[in-house]
């Protein structure tokens, strides 16, 4: 009888093998390479998977197939179409300025003017509130009567204030329904949350081409402040970055949401 009970568990623990546990049996089933899934969501076989986003710092690579990245699903996720969505105090306002600043055109020509001449310009032509930071001007030594020369068309009104503020290391972002012109140290530093809400992209996978192709350093995992959290059940994603990270996470989506 003793030697039975232990053939028996034997048996068992044959059973129970880690390569039958990646198939997800058991109540604990663990992810599938390139079905990594956030910690606490459900394993293919009912119980926790587990990889993809533990611990903290941010997202952690784990939907790489033997091929790549799995970034697509195998259909589109309800809602019709991709979506970004911006969070905070005028969140609604702020996001409604952004917009406009990348739809709308923009034409400048200055020959020595004075940069608040500039900006009362920029107020009247797009119809906006223009607030300069001048304790960050004056702490990078940048004088608010900085004479500026441009000559700039055909481009959006978003683009024609990066192509002058990086001629006179300025920046700017949008916030509480204001588009505030600084230093672009100040921009750099200044973040905020957006949610983008996918169509046919996969949260895990976007995430990781997110982090590995717009400012790579920039992120918690590579010591950076940034931040990316991937909703895979409802296939969001949740990132703190800059403006100017924002904008090429936008368009880097947007591209990716148009090739399939």
């Amino acid at each position: 009888m003793r030697y039975a009970l232990v053939w028996t568990m034997v048996a068992i623990g044959l059973s129970t093998s880690p390569a039958w546990a990646q198939q997800g049996g058991g109540d604990f089933g663990m992810a599938s390479p390139g079905e990594s899934m956030a910690s606490g969501e459900m394993g293919m076989g009912g119980g926790f998977g587990m990889g993809g986003y533990g611990g903290p710092g941010g997202f952690s690579p784990g939907d790489n197939g033997a091929d790549g990245i799995r970034a697509f699903s195998g259909t589109a996720v309800d809602g019709g179409k991709f979506q970004v969505i911006w969070t905070g105090p005028e969140a609604a306002k702020s996001q409604a300025i952004g917009e406009r600043l990348a739809a709308e055109r923009s034409k400048v020509q200055f020959i020595d003017t004075l940069l608040e001449e500039v900006v009362g310009y920029l107020q009247g032509l797009h119809e906006l509130s223009i607030v300069i930071d001048y304790a960050a001007l004056k702490e990078a030594d940048i004088s608010h009567e900085l004479p500026v020369t441009a000559n700039i068309s055909g481009q959006t009104a978003a683009a024609t204030l990066d192509l002058l503020c990086d001629r006179y290391q300025l920046g700017w972002y949008v916030d509480k329904g204001l588009l505030m012109l600084t230093t672009q140290e100040a921009a750099a530093q200044h973040q905020s949350v957006r949610i983008y809400k996918l169509h046919q992209l996969r949260a895990s996978g976007a995430a990781e081409i997110v982090t590995k192709m717009v400012q790579p350093d920039s992120w918690v995992s590579a010591g950076g402040k940034s931040d990316v959290v991937a909703i895979t059940d409802r296939q969001m994603l949740v990132i703190r970055q800059n403006r100017a990270a924002h904008d090429e996470i936008e368009s880097l989506l947007k591209s990716l949401e148009a090739a399939k």
